[in-house]
């Protein structure tokens, strides 16, 4: 889709956004350059260009990547306008996007972990943060990224790095979370 869950790290990232921006017809496209057919699709929210798409490709005899672009939130204004927010949720009440999870004054488990871990930074230099590419799962918020700046560190989706990146800073006398 057209975002992530927070800032876009990687290298395929930017031939993708080069795809999407150019409707799939970009000279650089990393598919075709390993052999493979490649059929964009704008609107992967529009289901008769989907059905249009996959019939081109149904009895394609060789390997072909269908490049889907949706929108997440799709036609609910609320998760349109606050994608990061609206990437995951709980109940909520439709008119209003307001959660149905009563918080009765009391806080969350996500901002009192980013508060504790913004406090433990500001402590101990060597207390890193690493998140792939679910930032406001503990709480970091695009204010309280900042707030961390470099000790903290989000790797997009690659699990494996975050798995290296805390096994280096740990080898190295770092507290990595």
């Amino acid at each position: 889709n057209d975002m992530s869950i927070a800032e876009n790290h990687g290298g395929l990232y930017k031939n993708l956004k080069q795809l999407r921006d150019t409707d799939g017809k970009s000279e650089c496209n990393l598919f075709k350059s390993m052999g493979l057919d490649y059929v964009f699709v704008k609107d992967g929210n529009d289901i008769d260009s989907l059905i249009t798409a996959f019939e081109q490709v149904k009895d394609s005899t060789y390997p072909v990547v269908v490049h889907i672009c949706t929108q997440k939130g799709n036609g609910y204004k609320i998760a349109e306008e606050n994608k990061e927010n609206w990437h995951y949720c709980g109940p909520f009440n439709l008119e209003t996007g307001k959660s149905d999870m009563s918080q009765d004054g009391g806080e969350d488990y996500s901002s009192m972990t980013a508060d504790i871990l913004l406090k433990k930074m500001k402590e101990d230099k060597t207390v890193v943060g690493i998140t792939s590419a679910t930032p406001t799962v503990f709480g970091f918020t695009e204010d309280k990224r900042k707030e961390a700046g470099s000790q903290f560190v989000d790797v997009g989706i690659a699990e494996e790095t975050a798995v290296a990146l805390a096994s280096g800073i740990a080898k190295n006398g770092g507290k990595p979370v």
